[in-house]
């Protein structure tokens, strides 16, 4: 029943994404069908209760099977298609060529990211839901839902949950209504499918190898594989935010409005995931608003704004008429209206040396944006957008860190905030880098600027 549901799920985004936009290679279109499709199930989950329809498998599958059938009628209307012949020899004759094409070192790239994904997917099943916040806060809060039947606004209005959007705990209670029982699958899943889409968008225009080794540093970074094994909204919310603004900021150079289309989308549900105060989200949203004024595209502005708030408003509405500010960070305001020189001093170097934590590849990662600006420092021209919002991101988490940082020492929970803070950053920053250092290394790149979808 899981994969069945899941299948469907999937499907549905996957043929939304083919609505939003016909140019997408299959690798990412079958990882942004999933976190889209996954969207698009919490989305109705979410709706359910207003018409006082309890959760079921039926009354939420009904209405995903309802919506797949349209989108699939869309897209038949919209552009007639013929049905190929499938030729099962011809298809594994186009494999083997496929496969021969790789070279011995690419085979062992890919043969790490097998390995790599096999022990999340271990991790995933082994344990069982551990982690503080996932344990509190998601999974609780999923299973109060579950049982209910609805969601429940009441369990909502304790401190540490009512500013948190619902995508993460109503993903679980949709695992729960199938039969499933391990909600850290959803978030391999989401690894599996962050590296999916990762692939596909570098090898638009850039060589497989270069792909291939962006991707393998990505999955290998321990943060990120950390997140595919536990049950937090981190890493769902790095699945919609760093496609988002690389899809955005690539109809700016290239004015294809699918681009800014399914970027648009993509980039609002990562305010589904996540709380809107995150730094990253602010980042974003402010260097995707300057963009747009630099480019004078008005249009711009106003589809990535509509959609943004189309998205989040229903549930900002019910947030702050049923929940108030309930905060967990509310109380911790009062610090900033007493300046310290010495605290914003110990705020700044838990930030050095955290970012610089080679543990958490953040050092790793570091080092090649220093790598790239001094071995080309034109790209922070030619390709602003994500060093600045990179840079904003971090500046803003700074800022955040100190409001409630409060008279303490710094302690370890500051170092998990940074972590939620920056932890899109870490993929963005690779797609910036890797490409530019392996240019040095001498490997040739065969899109760049305005290229075009390569075949």
């Amino acid at each position: 029943m899981v994969v069945l549901g899941f299948g469907l799920m999937t499907t549905c985004g996957y043929l939304f994404s083919m609505v939003l936009t016909p140019k997408l290679k299959i690798v990412e279109r079958v990882g942004i069908g999933y976190v889209l499709g996954l969207g698009l199930v919490t989305f109705v989950m979410y709706y359910l209760p207003i018409f006082g329809i309890p959760f079921s498998v039926i009354s939420v599958g009904l209405p995903v099977v309802m919506l797949t059938i349209a989108l699939f009628s869309m897209i038949i209307l919209s552009r007639p298609l013929r049905m190929p012949r499938v030729d099962l020899f011809s298809l594994i004759q186009r494999f083997k060529v496929k496969f021969a094409q790789l070279t011995s070192f690419e085979l062992l790239i890919i043969f790490f990211l097998i390995a790599i994904v096999l022990l999340s997917l271990l991790l995933a099943l082994y344990w069982p839901v551990y982690n503080w916040d996932s344990l509190w806060i998601f999974d609780f809060s999923a299973k109060v839902f579950y049982q209910s039947r609805t969601v429940d606004i009441e369990i909502w209005q304790l401190p540490r949950l009512a500013h948190r959007p619902l995508l993460e705990p109503l993903a679980h209670v949709w695992l729960y209504l199938l039969g499933g029982s391990q909600p850290h699958v959803i978030h391999w899943i989401f690894f599996i499918a962050t590296l999916m889409i990762f692939y596909g968008l570098l090898r638009d225009s850039h060589d497989r190898l270069t792909a291939l080794i962006a991707t393998l540093i990505l999955g290998s970074t321990p943060l990120i594989f950390y997140h595919s094994t536990i049950a937090l909204s981190n890493l769902p919310a790095t699945s919609y935010f760093v496609p988002g603004i690389i899809l955005l900021d690539r109809w700016f150079y290239k004015g294809d409005r699918g681009d800014l289309r399914i970027g648009a989308v993509m980039f609002a549900m990562a305010f589904w995931a996540r709380q809107s105060s995150d730094p990253y989200l602010l980042a974003g949203l402010m260097i995707l608003a300057l963009k747009s004024l630099k480019h004078r595209s008005a249009y711009t502005l106003f589809v990535i704004a509509l959609t943004v708030i189309m998205v989040n408003l229903p549930w900002n509405i019910v947030k702050s008429l049923s929940l108030g500010e309930a905060s967990f960070y509310y109380d911790k305001m009062n610090f900033f209206f007493t300046p310290s020189i010495r605290r914003l001093a110990s705020v700044l170097w838990t930030m050095v040396t955290e970012l610089w934590d080679w543990d958490n590849y953040y050092g790793f990662v570091g080092l090649l944006l220093l790598i790239t600006i001094a071995v080309q420092p034109s790209r922070l021209r030619t390709h602003s957008t994500i060093p600045a919002v990179i840079g904003l991101a971090l500046v803003t988490a700074t800022g955040v860190l100190y409001v409630i940082h409060g008279d303490q020492e710094p302690v370890r929970y500051f170092f998990h905030v940074l972590d939620d803070m920056t932890l899109p950053l870490v993929p963005l920053a690779v797609y910036w880098s890797v490409p530019a250092i392996m240019e040095m290394l001498g490997k040739r790149e065969i899109g760049g600027r305005g290229c075009r979808r390569s075949t």
